[in-house]
């Protein structure tokens, strides 16, 4: 086997040590030539890359799992930023449900943000209109529009291009009736983002307490001047 020039492994013919042992004939049929060389030897370069390799693999390893757990806890960061976020605008919506009057936020682009449901009550003529990043200039217009305001259509547009400026200097406060027995006191402030919060009053209300206090002050004074003069009479 060892004649027909293939490598084997067997023990060093100098050193008995494993080795890779080849044999080879020469030109005379009595006379061998064989070479060997140490396993140990052999394997050098290879041992060193696979020590490099390993070393490689290793750190590889150890980057991937210190990525994902940096993605994790980035992950988890994030999860948590939106579970906050979401209790924030859940306390933010239970806030403006209960609100007496109406809100309506627009960004800096005077676009709309946000609102809430005593706002809709107040003008329900943009109920089907409203939604997010519709332009604030919509809604003024759909308000003019309303058979409720009785007003030409010139006066009509004068009263949009003055609520549109209005409402961009952020430093609005005015009242206006609708024209279907409410009377709303507007104001609008300038957020530190460049948008606008505007805030909707019932006037009217405002006045029907205001009546129903007076009425009840009257009654009680003629109340008063009833004792009095029974008690006038009886002396």
């Amino acid at each position: 086997e060892a004649l027909r020039g293939r490598p084997l492994l067997a023990p060093s013919r100098l050193t008995g040590l494993p080795a890779i042992v080849a044999v080879r004939p020469t030109l005379y049929r009595s006379l061998r030539v064989g070479v060997s060389l140490p396993l140990a030897d052999a394997l050098l370069a290879w041992q060193q890359s696979r020590n490099i390799i390993v070393a490689a693999s290793l750190a590889l390893i150890a980057l991937v799992l210190t990525g994902g757990a940096l993605s994790q806890w980035q992950f988890n960061r994030l999860a948590d930023a939106r579970a906050a976020l979401a209790r924030s605008v859940a306390t933010l919506d239970e806030a403006l449900a209960v609100m007496p009057d109406g809100f309506l936020l627009c960004d800096k682009e005077d676009r709309v943000v946000r609102w809430n449901g005593r706002y809709l009550e107040m003008v329900p003529w943009v109920r089907d209109l409203i939604r997010v990043g519709v332009p604030f200039a919509d809604l003024a217009r759909r308000l003019v529009e309303t058979p409720m305001i009785e007003a030409s259509r010139e006066q009509r547009e004068s009263w949009v291009q003055e609520r549109l400026a209005l409402h961009r200097a952020g430093s609005g406060d005015w009242e206006r009736d609708l024209g279907n027995g409410l009377v709303i006191h507007v104001i609008d402030r300038r957020t530190p983002e460049g948008g606008v919060v505007s805030l909707f009053h019932d006037v009217t209300a405002a006045e029907r307490r205001l009546a129903q206090a007076k009425m009840n002050a009257e009654a009680a004074n003629q109340a008063k001047s009833q004792f009095l003069a029974t008690m006038s009479h009886e002396i």
